[in-house]
């Protein structure tokens, strides 16, 4: 199947590193110019003459910046504890796999980024290669048979059960008051920020979770998601702080949101008052 090539820019003020991201070989799947050249794992913002449109095209004066090449392989998630697609599997975590990713493992997603600055603003052009456009996300399908509305699973349980929206996210570590930057983000980047294995999972929580080990520091997150964001135009503009005292439990959850107005609905669900059914709160005619 031909690849689809999909692409974001973003624009801001920050420094970068990357999550999920891993330093193999360079897949020279985009054509390089040998004068700008390019790098697996160093991203250069080049100074443009002019900044680019945000109009959904490429505009020519991304030739002028390197591009930063290399892939990203899916690893494990760390294993789940409870069920998580609570909707269709119950109580009964053996409908589910045990790690969480699973269904992905092993897949590998070749990506290019590149950068620019006008002096006042950071542009960055984030392409990858990906056989589908994924924009599906719990959605929701009428069961003739049973006359009612059902949802896919957030989580895959297997290969053939993906229904969620694909989705990428920077993290950019932020200075404290002495003017040191997190630690362990120079080495090892965002991955600093992920735990796993954590304990005593709830209903509808992981044991994989982000957030920072000591208190006080903080990293800038900027998340994109296919279906939600692209509908919106819109970015979320997050961060990353310390577990408020809940490190190490499934409880902790690290990552906020900044302040301003959400630009999506992302639980639009129905429940009838008589029968407790659930269904989409909206439905496109015909």
């Amino acid at each position: 199947m031909k690849s689809k090539r999909f692409s974001s820019i973003l624009a801001g003020l920050a420094l970068l590193s990357f999550i999920n991201c891993t330093h193999d070989n360079s897949p020279e799947f985009i054509p390089i110019d040998e004068g700008v050249g390019q790098s697996s794992d160093t991203l250069l913002v080049a100074r443009f003459t002019t900044a680019p449109n945000f109009d959904g095209d490429v505009d020519a004066v991304w030739d002028e910046a390197r591009r930063l090449i290399n892939q990203a392989t899916v690893s494990g998630a760390g294993d789940r504890i409870i069920p998580l697609n609570t909707i269709n599997s119950g109580t009964d975590a053996s409908l589910e796999p045990v790690d969480l990713f699973d269904p992905y493992i092993g897949e590998i997603y070749k990506y290019s980024l590149r950068g620019g600055h006008d002096g006042e603003y950071l542009y960055l052009l984030f392409e990858w290669e990906d056989d589908t456009d994924s924009k599906e996300r719990e959605s929701w399908y009428f069961e003739p048979i049973s006359s009612t509305w059902k949802q896919h699973n957030k989580y895959a349980n297997h290969k053939n059960d993906k229904y969620y929206e694909d989705k990428f996210a920077m993290m950019f570590p932020i200075k404290n008051a002495q003017g040191d930057y997190p630690q362990g983000f120079q080495g090892g980047t965002c991955t600093v920020t992920c735990h796993a294995n954590l304990t005593d999972p709830q209903p509808g929580q992981k044991t994989t979770r982000h957030y920072m080990s000591i208190n006080e520091e903080l990293a800038d997150l900027w998340h994109w998601k296919r279906n939600r964001n692209v509908l919106s135009q819109s970015v979320d503009d997050g961060y990353v702080r310390d577990a408020d005292g809940k490190e190490g439990t499934a409880a902790a959850n690290g990552r906020k949101g900044d302040e301003g107005t959400k630009m999506y609905d992302d639980k639009p669900i129905f429940t009838d008052p008589v029968t407790g059914f659930k269904g989409p709160k909206w439905v496109k005619k015909d």
